[in-house]
């Protein structure tokens, strides 16, 4: 009856009655009983049958293991433990007597830490080996040569269960004080879980938005969309008073997700998006998309080309002469450029064939250079020719010929363009320097921003350990409260969602090729800029 009524609470006690009264199903009624405490129960129903059950009630050790279990769930290791305790004491005969040791052995090597030891988590097999080989050799260089502190590497090899598995030995195991990991999207969420659930201090290098948000034991220290998208508004909105942008993307993850939270800046300072092109990432012709963007495409939508067209219909009558004066007309037709600015949210490969179509459309792009967009306004009679701000993210950093200024060279097009990253290991920055010297003096390799960003992981955990944090607790107090820790990626101060807040690198193309833009110039409005 109490099954039927759904009251389970009530269900379980009665088959501990039928199980207590010694009759020959008892077995059946206690995994019945067993069956409805793992599968109906809200935590507060087990507590409360924890504390109203008659002492010799037959499933109140069961009750008492899921209560267990469920302290566990929710990170109360002290409340666990009584409660594991609690069972061994009453019912060591009990069939959970066994899980119940299990469960105070695991406890007591959770609370075992070993402050000098640093745990590394990252995948050392699989496709993604080069990018954990590459990690481990950046912390080896933020620990320095006879330092107390030492590494516990374990291999992630990329995949969820394979960094929950190595966040697992590296606490239980080897007692680490903190980890450095989670590197793939596909690990990093599970391996935050893991931290959250081993209470370990987990500095994590994926580039994921939302890793942190796990909970309070995990941080993250890599370049998000959100934190370039809000390092360009920044820039040219709130400093040069840019308004109006278009957008430019590929259908994957890194376009979406960098176009998105510009977009999302862009509204919330007031500004607005007036043009939008996606495409496939196999896409190797952009022509029809910049037309589109510049009202070059739809031509019988604009009114000055239907009524020029609608007047040479009229009064040219011999078919070849009319096509030809219609292509006059639409080879002279000027872009409608109702933008300041695009953000071309894709990685070097596509720019470097996006930017040359932008410019065979009549995009003037050259706005550090008003001398030649005073030119071609000239040239063009378009009295209200206006340049545009080419931007872009980190994605642009990963091929050097993008900034190639050679006759023929990719750099052309870009030329004046903006784009930011997390790191640059140019950088006139003293820390920044310092560390890409060092990295290719070590390792013969000029260091990437996974590099940087693992280095600098290491080096937050060990400024915290140096200023006395002997414990997780302490480690993870000490990194929540962390200001102007100066890293190879910047003055990293950790924000309230466990985020770094820090300056990014403004990277411009100028009349030698790639360089870092100058504090004045983003500070100023340049010369040439609307």
């Amino acid at each position: 009856a109490a099954e039927a009524a759904r009251a389970y609470p009530e269900a379980v006690r009665w088959w501990g009655e039928v199980a207590a009264a010694g009759a020959p199903d008892a077995p059946a009624a206690l995994a019945r009983a067993a069956d409805l405490i793992d599968g109906e129960l809200a935590f507060l129903d087990v507590a409360r049958l924890a504390e109203s059950l008659p002492p010799a009630s037959p499933v109140l050790p069961t009750v008492i293991m899921k209560l267990v279990r469920i302290r566990l769930h929710l990170h109360d290791l002290a409340g666990a433990r009584e409660a594991a305790t609690t069972l061994l004491q009453r019912w060591p005969a009990s069939s959970w007597a066994a899980p119940a040791k299990e469960v105070l052995a695991r406890l007591d090597r959770l609370g075992l830490v070993h402050p000098e030891v640093l745990g590394v988590a990252v995948p050392l097999s699989g496709p993604y080996q080069r990018w954990g080989e590459v990690i481990v050799q950046a912390i080896t260089l933020a620990l320095g040569e006879g330092s107390p502190i030492h590494l516990a590497v374990r291999d992630t090899r990329g995949e969820p269960d394979g960094a929950a598995a190595a966040l697992d030995a590296l606490v239980l195991d080897d007692g680490a004080i903190a980890v450095v990991g989670g590197v793939t999207n596909a690990e990093a969420a599970r391996a935050a879980e893991a931290a959250v659930e081993l209470q370990i201090p987990l500095v994590t290098l994926a580039k994921q938005a939302g890793v942190a948000d796990a909970g309070p034991w995990v941080f993250q220290d890599m370049l998000t969309a959100r934190a370039q998208a809000r390092a360009l508004a920044e820039l040219f909105m709130d400093r040069r008073g840019l308004r109006r942008f278009g957008l430019l993307f590929p259908s994957i993850p890194y376009g979406v997700e960098l176009a998105n939270a510009f977009w999302d800046e862009v509204e919330a300072r007031g500004g607005e998006i007036r043009a939008v092109e996606t495409y496939a990432t196999d896409r190797t012709t952009f022509t029809p998309l910049v037309k589109s963007m510049v009202g070059k495409l739809y031509l019988d939508e604009r009114e000055e080309y239907a009524t020029a067209a609608k007047e040479i219909a009229r009064t040219e009558e011999d078919p070849f002469r009319r096509r030809k004066a219609l292509e006059r007309l639409r080879d002279g037709l000027a872009p409608i450029v109702d933008f300041d600015a695009i953000l071309i949210a894709d990685f070097a490969p596509r720019v470097k064939l996006i930017a040359p179509a932008l410019q065979v459309e009549d995009v003037v792009t050259d706005t550090c250079e008003p001398e030649e967009v005073e030119r071609i306004r000239k040239a063009t009679g378009r009295d209200d020719l206006r340049p545009v701000q080419l931007l872009g993210g980190n994605g642009w950093g990963g091929d050097p010929s993008l900034f190639d200024l050679s006759p023929g060279g990719a750099g052309r097009a870009v030329r004046c363009a903006v784009y930011v990253d997390g790191f640059f290991a140019g950088s006139s920055r003293p820390e920044t320097r310092r560390f890409a010297d060092a990295y290719q003096r070590r390792y013969g390799a000029t260091p990437t921003i996974l590099e940087a960003s693992a280095f600098d992981a290491a080096g937050m955990i060990l400024a915290v350990e140096a200023a006395g944090a002997a414990t997780r607790d302490a480690v993870r107090d000490g990194l929540s409260r962390l200001v102007g820790f100066r890293g190879a990626t910047g003055d990293i101060t950790m924000g309230p969602d466990r985020t770094p807040r820090k300056a990014l690198f403004y990277l411009t193309v100028g009349k030698d090729g790639l360089r870092e833009m100058t504090p004045e110039e983003l500070a100023a409005t340049p010369a040439g800029t609307r």
